[in-house]
């Protein structure tokens, strides 16, 4: 059974974030234990991986899981800003390449995507090229081309997890569990900024959040405060799984309890996020997921009362905020708040829109190579966080863009959009053959990716960690069970 307040992973995860998430506030506020706690922190995670190497596997996604852009701290080292993440990996790496050698083999030569990480290899070394034809600034290159780095661990990681039993079903534990936190995380720091408590140092928590870049606090209105994590989007995820283990395994009474209170705290969190590109996700994965009930000659009955709990998850999660905003007490109109969003443009998103026109543009300059890692646009925006006094015309010069598709195009040219489709297909066709008969892992993982790629159209995620780790887990899934029948993992 689903034993999750019984299990080790779930239940240390959870109290392991809680005491990191006030250690990471700290060394925000103070240099000197900035520097002992990161010094600390990478002892333990040496001595982790050291003592065990499935903790690569751990700490690496649990960091993903909670950590947006890799910045939860960093420490200033020879004028390097060394941050966590780039810690992990290069231990990760190291201590991985190790693991590999004492095997005396790589298993991931025998996998079907080793042709797909050599060739991303070669548009990786390609995109470089062109960026240096192109004249790009080298440190540009070396930032932009930063986030692509990650999927070369895949080997390692492979390596790990085909050899390692159980890895996958206590990362299974991990995740919930991380979810969770971020989900609650997201809550309190929404209701906390609604409802304006004066005895609290809203300075200095949000320019915590901001300055390590864990997400945005955007001030909608005087009582409405978007909270934005980019590591949100395993929130999308989790709401994703929790939802087609309801449907498909067989739960007892007080399992079934505990996922409809994970999809409502998951879905909450979500909802505050104001991230339509989310919600267009999740959109995207119910639609599919009606298509494989109706394959799956399911009775429409039983098909029409999961949508209609999906329903009532939503319905109580949508109460859930509104009593948030409520309590002590607000006079905004959520509803109208909500269906704003729904409907009407932002900055952010008209930010979006003015930045398509001068895409497509270079787009057509060259289709064929593209411009290569580092290439920079100018436009103009009335995103106020652009368009300021200190920057009147409001005009943007970036080589970091939404538009996640269009950005594989416009850097690396139709030969590397061609080759992410071609992967996404690929993974795409496998979870279909693996789904089975009731096969919820693979059904989970197909609907997970499908609603990631489609996030990935106006918000860019396959291009960083945060969507690669995902691909390089989904891989790895496939790798090591497609032999197998399978349903989550219980204790």
């Amino acid at each position: 059974m689903f034993n999750f307040l019984k299990n080790k992973y779930f239940s240390i995860t959870f109290l392991s974030l809680i005491v990191l998430d006030a250690i990471f506030f700290l060394a925000h506020k103070f240099t000197t234990f900035n520097y002992i706690a990161f010094s600390l922190l990478a002892i333990c995670i040496i001595y982790l991986i050291s003592y065990d190497i499935k903790w690569i596997i751990y700490i690496s996604f649990l960091e993903l899981f909670v950590g947006s852009f890799g910045r939860l701290m960093s420490i200033d080292l020879f004028g390097f800003s060394l941050s966590l993440r780039i810690f992990i990996f290069v231990i990760s790496f190291i201590f991985g390449m190790i693991y590999v050698v004492k095997n005396k083999k790589i298993d991931f030569l025998k996998s079907q995507y080793k042709c797909f990480y050599f060739v991303y290899i070669l548009i990786l070394i390609f995109g470089i090229i062109i960026a240096l034809i192109n004249k790009a600034k080298i440190s540009n290159i070396f930032f932009d081309i930063n986030n692509f780095i990650f999927f070369l661990i895949l080997p390692i990681y492979y390596q790990i997890i085909i050899k390692e039993e159980r890895i996958l079903k206590n990362l299974f534990y991990i995740f919930i569990s991380a979810t969770l936190f971020l989900s609650l995380k997201t809550i309190i720091v929404f209701y906390l900024f609604s409802q304006h408590f004066s005895c609290l140092d809203f300075t200095s928590l949000y320019k915590w959040i901001r300055d390590s870049r864990l997400g945005e606090i955007t001030k909608m209105n005087e009582h409405f405060y978007r909270i934005f994590f980019q590591s949100q989007i395993y929130l999308m995820i989790a709401f994703i799984i929790n939802s087609v283990i309801l449907i498909f395994q067989k739960l007892k009474k007080k399992e079934k309890i505990f996922f409809y209170i994970l999809l409502i705290i998951n879905l909450s969190a979500i909802i505050i996020s104001f991230s339509r590109s989310f919600w267009l996700g999740i959109v995207s994965s119910l639609l599919i997921l009606f298509i494989i009930l109706i394959l799956k000659k399911e009775k429409f009955i039983n098909i029409v009362t999961n949508y209609l709990k999906l329903f009532g998850i939503l319905i109580l999660s949508v109460f859930f905020v509104f009593i948030l905003l409520k309590i002590p007490d607000t006079h905004i109109n959520f509803a109208d708040m909500l269906s704003g969003r729904v409907s009407e443009s932002d900055a952010s998103s008209n930010s979006r829109m003015e930045l398509l026109n001068p895409m497509l543009r270079d787009i057509k300059k060259s289709p064929i190579l593209g411009h290569g890692f580092a290439h920079e646009i100018s436009y103009f925006s009335k995103d106020p966080r652009n368009l300021n006094d200190s920057n009147p015309t409001g005009e943007v010069t970036t080589y970091s863009f939404e538009w996640g598709w269009l950005s594989f195009w416009l850097k690396i040219g139709i030969f590397g959009l061609l080759f992410y489709i071609i992967l996404s297909l690929k993974i795409i066709k496998d979870s279909v053959k693996l789904i089975g008969s009731n096969n919820v892992i693979f059904i989970a993982s197909l609907l997970c990716f499908i609603s990631i790629s489609v996030v990935h159209i106006f918000s860019p995620y396959l291009d960083h960690p945060l969507g690669l780790g995902f691909i390089i887990l989904i891989i790895c899934i496939i790798e090591k069970y497609k032999n197998d029948s399978l349903s989550f993992p219980r204790s």
